[in-house]
């Protein structure tokens, strides 16, 4: 029982399972899967574990974010293809383990959460810079790649990849901020500079949702240091620094004008009517028109999230017979997943905790959370972020983390 009261060998279990998951997007849902078990031990075998369970129901934020799990799971008895509904419910898992480890085993001590973030950044730098490798090394074939919507070598998913790279973008400058280091206070500046380059290697990457989602980030710190802390030359120098970078980036990247120049041709062929097979912003765009069409002839309860693929796949068949099978998309669009799931009841419940939790506990204040957050989010609309392991683990598990290691602030 000692050994299980032991409060610093539970933060070192609980830093260590972090680092785990956080490997997990890179490498395999296999730790991820570790991770979470780790966790979930650690917060329930504890002497304490009816004061866990206490400070849990008090916790509105854990306990919005649990319900959506068992928002997919009755979506059972609306479902026909249990298959696809038990494949959904395993991928929101999840929602169901970290909101009640994490809001009892956070906050860490300062410098093991600063550890925790560095593993992250740093292997998502060097992975950065294996994929800027082997793009140089392999030229030719990598920019013929982006003229058939492909892009250069990452690791697994490159959406959430993108997603990845943008938050490490705001965790570099975070530790630059606070000063974090090793060996040498003068490390602070290898990760500012690292993460200048984490922004180039975006734009060399030209994956949209990342970009988005880091230009909009990037238009609340310079908000939040110009509105909110009132300090007018930090934004400034933010503002002038974002441009430059822009500027810059579009100007060198030998990809992303080859993909602008694709998207433009890849939505003139959806808007004229034509067959959108195989494209991908198109592909995009019909998956949502099929599934907004789904949505209104269920527009109550949904269709249960068990036919969802099932149910958008027969309106492509009743819509657009020409496009092939293999390229009837499910909804591109988490909002409008959830909606042909679980109908507008199932979208309001689960707007609430989404939406509230850039309010709670003054979080849009605390610039590091906000920027990840708004990174994260910014997927929902033209990804079902949340439908892959990988996209749940990403959202949910950064978000909680950070959450809960600075509750008690009410800024940084």
């Amino acid at each position: 029982m000692k050994l299980l009261s032991n409060s610093n060998l539970r933060n070192q279990i609980t830093a260590w399972s972090c680092v785990l998951a956080m490997l997990s997007l890179l490498f395999s849902k296999f730790l991820l899967t570790v991770a979470m078990i780790a966790l979930i031990a650690n917060a329930v075998l504890n002497p304490n574990i009816k004061s866990y369970w206490q400070n849990f129901k008090k916790d509105k934020l854990a306990l919005g974010f649990t319900a959506l799990f068992f928002l997919i799971a009755i979506s059972y008895f609306n479902s026909t293809n249990i298959g696809y509904w038990g494949e959904r419910l395993r991928v929101k898992l999840p929602f169901l383990i970290l909101p009640f480890a994490l809001c009892n085993l956070f906050p860490l001590p300062k410098k093991l959460f600063h550890y925790i973030l560095f593993s992250l950044w740093l292997t998502i730098f060097a992975t950065c810079i294996y994929s800027t490798f082997h793009f140089f090394t392999n030229y030719q074939e990598s920019i013929n790649a982006y003229n058939f919507a492909k892009v250069m070598w990452t690791p697994k998913d490159h959406i959430r990849f993108s997603l990845a790279v943008a938050t490490c973008v705001w965790i570099g400058i975070y530790l630059y901020r606070e000063e974090f280091f090793i060996f040498k206070k003068s490390e602070k500046y290898v990760w500012f500079m690292g993460s200048l380059l984490l922004v180039f290697y975006l734009h060399i990457l030209s994956v949209r949702s990342g970009l988005v989602g880091f230009y909009l980030s990037a238009a609340y710190f310079i908000f939040y240091f110009a509105v909110i802390k009132q300090k007018w030359k930090h934004a400034l120098v933010a503002t002038l620094a974002t441009i430059s970078i822009c500027v810059l980036a579009f100007a060198i990247s030998p990809t992303i004008k080859m993909k602008l120049g694709y998207m433009r041709y890849d939505l003139n062929e959806f808007f004229t009517g034509k067959n959108v097979g195989g494209r991908s912003d198109a592909g995009r765009l019909m998956s949502q028109k099929m599934s907004w069409d789904v949505l209104q002839k269920n527009i109550l309860v949904g269709v249960g999230m068990g036919d969802v693929e099932d149910e958008v796949k027969k309106e492509y068949v009743i819509q657009h017979p020409e496009i092939e099978e293999n390229q009837r998309f499910e909804p591109h669009n988490e909002f409008l997943f959830i909606a042909v799931g679980t109908g507008f009841v199932g979208l309001i419940l689960f707007f609430t905790p989404i939406f509230s939790f850039f309010f709670m506990s003054n979080n849009y204040r605390k610039w590091l959370l906000a920027c990840i957050y708004i990174v994260l989010l910014s997927s929902f609309f033209t990804e079902a972020t949340l439908e892959m392991q990988i996209g749940t683990a990403l959202f949910l598990f950064v978000i909680l983390l950070l959450h809960y290691q600075f509750k008690s602030k009410n800024g940084l």
